[in-house]
């Protein structure tokens, strides 16, 4: 049996930027095909993941209102990988994640059980990676921000145990501001451009953009303690 979406492979999707006349790579997630041969073997791309008990997973393919659930068994053998081939273990796994799988079907259980060899999540960050850039929207409630980095934007995400420090002093999420220039490290996922920190740092743009406030401030009270002796000597 072979049942295949508009896309059998997940191919990267070139973006031209004119910005900086570069290219940009975004991955596009598989679509959905399911192929079960006579000897049993299966490969299905593109299922999502309904819940997790175990070494289980059960999963979802569907096309319109029909729809497949695959129980899928997980071994010390089973292979687990990240979107670009980076390993992973099944507690990485998470409930909404898209996958792709291959192996045999278990004849001793239901038709759609399989016993799996290799584990594919579209959905796991694809690498480590840090983030440097303006800061340019902050979401306080949900700890998150916006970085621009050339032409693309990035989502940073905080954590309750993201390291945050302001010019090498400990420091919380509160202290991230608009324009402030930040270095974040973490797991980024490219498919949603988004990075879940581990270390974030806030360097001195904050006090670069502070000082003429405080230069003003300064100007402000001499020419008021000038205003001021001049006023009295006159009305002395």
């Amino acid at each position: 049996m072979l049942l295949a979406g508009a896309l059998a492979f997940a191919p990267l999707q070139t973006l031209a930027d004119t910005t900086n006349n570069a290219l940009t790579i975004r991955p596009v997630l598989p679509g959905l095909e399911v192929s079960i041969r006579g000897n049993g073997n299966v490969l299905v791309r593109g299922a999502k993941v309904a819940s997790i008990s175990g070494s289980t997973v059960t999963a979802t393919t569907t096309w319109g209102s029909a729809n497949i659930t695959w129980t899928i068994r997980a071994t010390s053998s089973t292979t687990i990988i990240r979107y670009q081939e980076g390993r992973a273990s099944l507690a990485d796994v998470r409930v909404g994640d898209v996958i792709s799988f291959s192996g045999t079907i278990d004849q001793t259980q239901g038709p759609f059980t399989v016993n799996a060899k290799v584990i594919r999540d579209w959905s796991l960050p694809d690498y480590s990676a840090t983030v440097r850039g303006i800061v340019t929207t902050v979401d306080q409630a949900n700890l998150r921000f916006t970085v621009l980095v050339g032409s693309t934007t990035i989502t940073v995400v905080a954590t309750s145990t993201t390291a945050i420090t302001e010019n090498g002093e400990a420091s919380n999420f509160s202290a991230i501001s608009v324009n402030d220039s930040i270095k974040a490290t973490g797991s980024y996922t490219a498919s949603t451009t988004t990075l879940v920190a581990s270390k974030i740092m806030i360097d001195g743009v904050r006090a670069t953009r502070e000082k003429p406030e405080r230069e003003r401030e300064r100007t402000i009270r001499i020419w008021d303690s000038d205003w001021f002796s001049h006023w009295f000597k006159r009305n002395k």
